[in-house]
């Protein structure tokens, strides 16, 4: 049997995860350069709890699901995940209302271990929030995960797998061939089982085959401050405003600080640009939470991400005939993955009677580290940069995406040319021909 994945994201390649324990030929195809390059790449990487999400909904079905997945998943893939649990703080007596409801909803969706904090006890166990706080909802299943990373480790673990990646190959058209679909991306194939899994553009390839739904992009900004600005103990979230989450603030597991994000709806699918007012919304709303927050010139980086959204803010989800929709995965699409991947390959398995490999690979294994130090902000070595080409990596983005080189204090002002020359090494390529992502050149061919 064979399945065509489309999308190289995070859902789509928890899917081909779960589909690889059965005897099936599985190729994703991806139009990008690269695992992780769309919604699953820029987010705050929180696996969430569960207790946000209506129990009515298909995102509450998967989500408490995923959380406890996440935690053998990240084990077997080696992904770094800090399961330090989430806090929900209120600021007022709405909010002291809203973290009850929360709560009550979190024990539908079987959510465990949920506990409301008074004032008291949430500033002896979070001193360095506001003391105008006036309580918190405590999930102690919450964590958060270098979001970027965990697309390359299931990438790599897929290819231990026998998964076969197509990148660079838009897919242009799907065609009904008897019992099979022709997938166009220029040449044609054919499939028993196409899966779409395209992120932003899910809608796209839906209507190839006939369904009329809408999927809309919503950025988020956010702000990245070194490892030794502000160490917190948990995840911290405002009470909900307006069907958002709001502004997070967290260390990332490398020790970095993070806040953000908004949610501002716009009409480009590829607009990635920060912008005043938005910075401005994470950090005033950030601070109102925690005072000690850095100065914002303090900050690494600024960035801005885009989820899938959906006109009724749930996931999409059709298993109809050969042709497969998991689409809209909006917040918390992350955390639910492994258990929709879960769920669509026991549907597999039952209605095409889908049979166990026996050489299943469940583990990842991790980089070798030695030689000389690469980046010294991160601690990388040579041995590692050579690794991640070895395995994919072509683009000196795609080698920090797998070793967090170039993500230090220095931003990459020093390690990069280093890592230039391994990649010319590895790829047997012209130094002046690798390039900081597809299509951005860092030297110009003319310069010597």
């Amino acid at each position: 049997m064979k399945i065509a994945i489309i999308g190289a994201g995070i859902v789509g390649l928890a899917a081909a995860r779960e589909l690889s324990k059965y005897d099936v030929d599985i190729h994703i195809f991806e139009k990008n350069e690269d695992v992780g390059m769309g919604t699953s790449k820029a987010n705050t990487g929180i696996i969430h709890a569960g207790f946000d999400d209506p129990p009515e909904t298909i995102r509450a079905k998967f989500c408490q699901r995923g959380n406890e997945l996440w935690h053998r998943w990240a084990q077997e893939l080696s992904i770094p995940v800090s399961w330090k649990g989430e806090i929900i703080v209120a600021r007022d007596y709405d909010g002291l209302k809203k973290i009850e409801e929360l709560k009550n909803r979190g024990e539908k969706n079987k959510v465990p271990s949920l506990e409301i904090w008074g004032r008291k006890k949430l500033l002896k166990k979070e001193p360095k929030l506001s003391s105008e706080v006036q309580g918190a909802l405590f999930a102690p299943t919450g964590g958060v995960m270098e979001s970027f990373f965990a697309p390359v480790a299931l990438y790599e673990n897929l290819v231990d797998n026998g998964v076969i990646f197509h990148f660079n190959s838009e897919v242009k058209g799907l065609d009904e061939k008897g019992d099979k679909i022709e997938v166009d991306t220029g040449k044609k194939e054919k499939f028993d089982l196409v899966i779409n899994a395209a992120g932003l553009y899910a809608d796209k390839i839906a209507r190839f085959m006939g369904y009329d739904f809408e999927i809309f992009p919503k950025k988020g900004e956010y702000f990245l401050f070194p490892k030794i600005t502000l160490q917190l103990n948990y995840i911290i979230f405002p009470t909900p405003l307006n069907g958002t989450k709001g502004v997070v603030i967290e260390n990332t597991p490398s020790g970095t600080l993070m806040i953000g994000p908004n949610a501002q709806e716009i009409e480009d699918k590829e607009d990635k640009s920060t912008t005043e007012e938005g910075l401005n919304f994470v950090y005033e709303n950030a601070k109102k939470l925690v005072p000690s927050l850095p100065p914002r010139s303090k900050s690494l980086r600024q960035f801005a991400g885009l989820r899938a959204e959906t006109n009724d803010r749930d996931f999409i989800i059709t298993l109809d005939g050969n042709f497969w929709n998991l689409a809209g995965m909006r917040s918390p699409g992350l955390t639910a993955a492994p258990a929709i991947a879960e769920f669509i390959a026991k549907e597999a398995r039952e209605r095409y009677s889908l049979k166990r490999r026996e050489n299943y690979v469940a583990r990842r294994s991790t980089y070798p580290r030695g030689g000389k130090i690469v980046c010294d902000c991160e601690g990388v070595t040579e041995l590692e940069v050579r690794e991640a080409v070895r395995r994919g990596a072509i683009t000196v983005e795609a080698v920090k995406r797998r070793t967090m080189a170039t993500m230090g204090s220095c931003q990459g002002a020093f390690c990069t040319p280093k890592i230039m020359k391994i990649i010319s090494e590895e790829r047997g390529i012209p130094y002046e021909k690798v390039e900081l992502k597809k299509g951005a050149w860092i030297v110009h061919s003319k310069i010597r």
